[in-house]
């Protein structure tokens, strides 16, 4: 039992490295790719998840998975008194991101940390509010990630969560099935060198659907307090809060 389970951590270790490798390879074309691919729809994603947690009036949000730092950028423009903590397992990708942050002056005030999401090193309910932008797919443990999501949230605090997932129109879903499968990976390839829009595209049609989402955001301990379909449901914004105490 004890040899199984270190071949299974040996496993999840590996497969974290992978996906940490094809990030770093596709960093210098993320935006520009993120951006093409969504149709410049990403914008509006972003910047709907920000109006949704501005209620909760968070004082210190975590961008989990930040990648480039749009997510959290957006954010703070929204909501400027925040204090933002930006975090991500790519180097390439941080460094990216701090381009942007000392071009719009954001830097100074912005703690950046480089840590895996799925053991991340921030002490119980640090956060008021916790943001990821299309990251929860490519968790190897979804469910630990979660977990540690709500550990350092603070009691009555909000999780906002975009991921993509499949239309429920028929004819909309079928169109977005013939981009999903051909024509996204091929032009990210043509943008990247890299097949490294065969695996999203893969991870995007494995995500669960959102109802089977939603029992995992409670099974991780959250209250759901939203499910948006946005963009005919390609894109889902999920809101849950770690229940007060």
């Amino acid at each position: 039992m004890a040899k199984r389970k270190k071949q299974g951590k040996v496993v999840k270790m590996a497969k974290r490295w992978e996906i940490l490798e094809m990030f770093e390879k596709i960093s210098p074309v993320y935006d520009l790719a993120n951006h093409l691919l969504s149709l410049g729809m990403d914008f509006y994603w972003r910047k709907k998840l920000a109006e949704k947690i501005k209620p909760y009036q968070p004082e210190a949000i975590l961008d989990l998975a930040c990648g480039t730092m749009d997510l959290g950028i957006a954010s703070k423009k929204i909501l400027p008194e925040a204090e933002f903590y930006f975090s991500d397992f790519s180097l390439k990708m941080l460094k990216l991101g701090i381009r942007k942050l000392e071009k719009i002056g954001f830097f100074k005030e912005s703690s950046l940390i480089l840590a895996d999401a799925q053991e991340l090193p921030f002490k119980k309910e640090s956060f008021s509010a916790v943001i990821i932008g299309f990251g929860v797919r490519n968790f190897p443990e979804p469910q630990e990630a979660l977990k540690e999501m709500y550990r350092v949230l603070c009691p009555g605090g909000i999780l906002g969560i975009l991921e993509f997932s499949l239309p429920k129109n028929f004819l909309f879903r079928i169109i977005y099935q013939f981009y999903l499968g051909w024509l996204l990976p091929a032009i990210g390839y043509l943008l990247s060198g890299e097949r490294a829009y065969y695996y999203l595209r893969d991870s995007i049609k494995n995500f669960p659907p959102p109802k089977d989402f939603e029992k995992e955001l409670e099974q991780a301990g959250f209250e759901l307090k939203a499910s948006i379909g946005l963009t005919q449901g390609v894109c889902w914004l999920y809101l849950a809060e770690k229940p007060k105490k």
